[in-house]
Parts: structure tokens; sequence; C-alpha cells
């Protein structure tokens, strides 16, 4: 039988749930830019925010689709490689959101920078890693990622846009962007034959 993935490897994934809540950033920023740049109120926001999430429910419906086909490794590399695109399209036009561009084209560039999100193919890795015996596990994991991913980055929001400048949230989410290849690197071929039904296979040896 196959021998469980060790520690050091659900702990590489782990860490690899935290780059990928960058999104909260983008979240966070999104009412403050708009405010500013096109002085929306809360109803404006909220029908922003609505047609943000459509994008990122059928983005997470194709996401699943693709499962079926593709490895977590390829999933994993081209969500990585169209939110670093992504990103520079938000950022340079913008100047990091220090001038305002056109309104559907701001709401569209965060849609999309938020539907190519990873975070739903590593934490549906870290769930293949724990094993269907320790639900709890995962439940924690996601509770808790979610928590602090939340808190700080709601204070990062605040200090680029109250003190830092917004070019100092951008910068750290690029900088995330690296973290995160610098975390799948080392899983690379483990990731290879990692489907949408199978484990990664274990760094121990099996049992006999």
């Amino acid at each position: 039988s196959r021998a469980s993935p060790s520690p050091a490897s659900r702990t590489r994934v782990y860490m690899c749930i935290y780059p990928s809540s960058r999104r909260y950033a983008v979240t966070y920023a999104i009412p403050l830019v708009t405010a500013r740049d096109y002085g929306f109120g809360q109803l404006e926001n909220s029908l922003a925010f609505g047609a943000i999430s459509v994008v990122r429910i059928a983005a997470v419906a194709a996401v699943a689709l693709a499962t079926a086909r593709a490895t977590d490794r390829r999933l994993l590399a081209t969500l990585e490689g169209l939110s670093a695109l992504l990103l520079l399209a938000l950022v340079l036009p913008s100047r990091a959101t220090t001038r305002a561009i056109p309104m559907p084209l701001f709401v569209a560039a965060c849609a999309a920078l938020l539907a190519v999100d990873p975070g739903p193919v590593v934490l549906g890795l870290y769930s293949k890693l724990i094993g269907a015996g320790d639900a709890g596990l995962y439940f924690a994991v996601l509770q808790s990622n979610g928590a602090i991913a939340r808190a700080a980055f709601g204070q990062v929001v605040g200090f680029a846009y109250g003190r830092l400048g917004p070019p100092f949230l951008w910068a750290a989410c690029g900088a995330l962007l690296a973290a995160s290849w610098a975390i799948i690197l080392p899983l690379w071929r483990r990731l290879k034959k990692c489907g949408a039904t199978d484990r990664p296979e274990p760094t121990t040896a099996p049992e006999t």
C-alpha cells in the first residue's frame, strides 16, 4: 500500500495556500479605488462585486471541469501564469491604481484577476494530501488560512492606501506571486502524475 505523504510535503503545500490568498488584497482594494476614481457608493460597489462573483463562479466551474483532464501541475502553472499577466494588465495602465482608467476596464481586470486565483486547485491538492480520514484537519486549514489572510491583507491594503501608497500593495502581490512559484517548484516532479483522482506520489518508501 502507499505510504502517507511526509509532513514536509504537506507543509509545502499548506504554505502554498498563503500566496494564493493574495485575492484578498484585490478584493479589499476594489472599493477604495472605485470610491476614489468613480465615485461609487455601496450600491454601485455591490453591483460590481455581483458581476465579479458571476465571473468567479464560472471560472471555478471551468477549473472543476479541467481537473478531469489536466494534472494539478498544469492547472497550477496555467493559473499562476495568467495571474502574472493579468496583474500586469491591471497595474501598468493604471500605474498601480494611482491613475484612473475606464471603469469597465478596471472592473473587468479585477474580475479576471480574481477568476484565475489558483486557490481552489491548491486546496484540492491539500485535500488529496490529507486524505478522506482527516476532514477535520482540512476544514481547520481552510478556516485558519482564511482568517489569517483576511486579517493580514486587510492591514496591507490599509497601509498601502493610507500611508505607503498603492504601489506597495501591488508590489506585495507580485512578491506573493513569486513566492508561489518558489513553493511550487520543489513539488514539481511529484505533481506531474497527480490528476483529478490521484494523490501525489509519496516521498517515503511504500509499506511492505
